[in-house]
């Protein structure tokens, strides 16, 4: 007896004591520390699969095209006739000169800045043979009035050609595009194609 309390009890309260002190340290309502989590849940850790499980490869992004943000309607104008073309614009047009010394009748609509010249001396008057553009409007980033090295700067390079004429003062320069179902000229009397007008013309079949 005398030998219990001597030795048996001091060592009891001991371990009472440490027990306390532990469960106040981690008891209920205390946060562990980020040292006391698993390796694997600290930040920037990776978890290791589970025996027996593997890995799948994480799927490529899809890569799509991006949409076409530049619309252009000019092969839809010269798939239609005559008829139809001015049937799908409405009657909001002005009958203006158009064409080589203004032979021919342009319907011109303000609200697009476009004038539709038909063949009106031609094999099929309901053709549309060309489209003239007003700096209004802007195709491809390009519109009348540019000079053609801004044009070619947008454009790339385009086929160069003087026309000449029996006087000096009408002599004219055109930088043309072909587009696939219609080319674009531009137009100037100067020889940098400075003030140049875009006229669009129905691609020749070859």
């Amino acid at each position: 007896m005398l030998y219990m309390k001597k030795y048996i009890l001091p060592a009891l309260l001991s371990i009472l004591v440490l027990c306390l002190s532990v469960g106040c340290k981690i008891g209920p309502g205390t946060r562990p520390s980020a040292t006391d989590a698993p390796a694997s849940l600290l930040p920037g850790a990776t978890a290791e699969p589970m025996p027996g499980q593997t890995e799948e490869p994480t799927p490529e992004p899809e890569i799509t095209r991006p949409p076409m943000t530049d619309y252009d309607p000019i092969p839809g104008y010269f798939a239609l006739d005559k008829s139809a073309l001015l049937y799908k614009l409405g009657n909001g047009f002005e009958i203006v000169p158009a064409g080589p010394e203004g032979t021919h009748s342009g319907y011109f609509f303000a609200r697009t800045g476009l004038t539709f010249v038909f063949d009106d001396f031609g094999a099929d008057p309901e053709m549309l043979l060309f489209i003239d553009c007003n700096p209004t409007f802007v195709l491809h980033g390009v519109h009348s009035g540019m000079d053609f090295f801004d044009i070619q700067l947008i454009l790339g390079e385009g086929e160069w050609e003087q026309l000449e004429s029996d006087t000096d003062w009408m002599t004219s320069y055109t930088l043309t595009f072909q587009m696939g179902e219609y080319y674009m000229e531009f137009v100037s009397f100067f020889p940098d194609g400075a003030d140049a007008w875009l006229r669009l013309g129905r691609a020749l079949l070859v």
